[in-house]
């Protein structure tokens, strides 16, 4: 089990052509784009669906999160089977800027409304006479 709960033993449980679906489409839905749906994985049952979509979510992330390289990566990655472990660095590599861009994005969406008011003559004279 790894971070808040999140178990990657549901990932191993589905099979190579599902994981590789949902991998994608959890990647285009940090992306902003559309969410995966249950309906779109019939041979996925229902009752795991959920654990098995928050276990990919959590993936992506963490491997976002880990700047995609180091023993954070390595650790989540050593949970999936080996043709899974391939899988994921095949396609996270692949996709790695439009995931970098979408983070950063993200990232910057909440620092940008501390900035709104923010009174830049203050700084520079801040910075001029101290």
């Amino acid at each position: 089990m790894e971070g808040g709960g999140v178990c990657f033993n549901s990932l191993n449980e589905i099979d190579s052509k599902n994981f590789l679906k949902l991998l994608h489409a959890v990647i285009d839905e940090f992306l902003q784009r559309r969410r995966p749906e249950h309906t779109d994985y019939p041979d996925i049952p229902y009752a795991s669906w959920w654990r098995v979509h928050e276990a990919c979510q959590y993936l992506v992330a963490q491997i976002v999160s880990s700047n995609f390289c180091g023993e954070k990566m390595t650790d989540l990655l050593e949970q999936l089977h080996s043709e899974s472990r391939k899988q994921v660095e095949d396609v996270i590599f692949a996709r790695k800027d439009e995931l970098r861009a979408a983070f950063m994005a993200k990232s910057c969406e909440i620092s940008q409304t501390h900035l709104k008011d923010f009174d830049w003559r203050v700084q520079v004279c801040k910075n001029v006479f101290f």
